[in-house]
């Protein structure tokens, strides 16, 4: 008999879930190009979640699910909201200001239940209140401590609008991207955590 997560974690070592999503982008009317700021009326369309990537710390394998396949938005949901009930604590870069509040929003839209409460370790909150980097983003931490970096698939945004038309080269591509992200941002902590600047419960 499977035993619950809160009480699994008490006689087990916590299981650790490394994950990234993709959102696409809003879409918007504008009379003017530059510094614009958005009003309600001018906005048509709120970008949604579309793809996420996850995999256990130290794991191998790297789980992609995305709404662009048969199972749509709701079959994602579902595996993520099963990963993160399942997970004891979850790294991500930048996730407690993107990741997981895109993830409620579909919840929510949707009606599915949220996971079971998880520790987040937000590794772009630990580099911010360690170091002082010009630019703060995955890749200026992966470069600052000599780990891979992100995959260049040019404009993401160019990448995404084919996804969401169905192009089946675009979606691997996007597959790639996201996956890549995790293997990024669990080599920074592991890197983090071996120079001394973060310690996993």
């Amino acid at each position: 008999m499977e035993l619950p997560t809160r009480v699994r974690s008490r006689i087990a070592p916590k299981r650790t879930l490394i994950w990234d999503i993709e959102r696409s982008p809003h879409l918007a009317e504008t009379y003017q190009i530059w510094q614009q700021n958005i009003s309600r009326v001018g906005l048509l369309k709120h970008g949604v979640m579309q793809c996420f990537a996850a995999r256990w710390h130290g794991d191998h394998g790297i789980e992609w699910y995305h709404a662009f396949s048969s199972a749509g938005p709701v079959g994602m949901l579902e595996k993520a909201r099963k990963l993160l009930d399942e997970a004891d604590q979850v790294v991500s870069y930048n996730g407690k200001r993107f990741d997981t509040k895109q993830l409620n929003n579909e919840l929510l839209r949707y009606g599915i239940q949220p996971p079971s409460k998880f520790k987040e370790v937000d590794l772009f909150s630990v580099g911010k209140r360690h170091f002082d980097l010009p630019f703060k983003g995955m890749d200026d931490m992966a470069q600052l401590l000599g780990v891979s970096t992100k995959l260049d698939v040019g404009h993401g945004m160019a990448l995404m609008r084919k996804c969401l038309a169905g192009d089946l080269v675009a979606i691997a591509q996007m597959r790639a991207y996201n996956m890549q992200d995790v293997v990024v941002t669990e080599e920074i902590l592991d890197e983090l955590i071996r120079r001394g600047w973060l310690t996993l419960p």
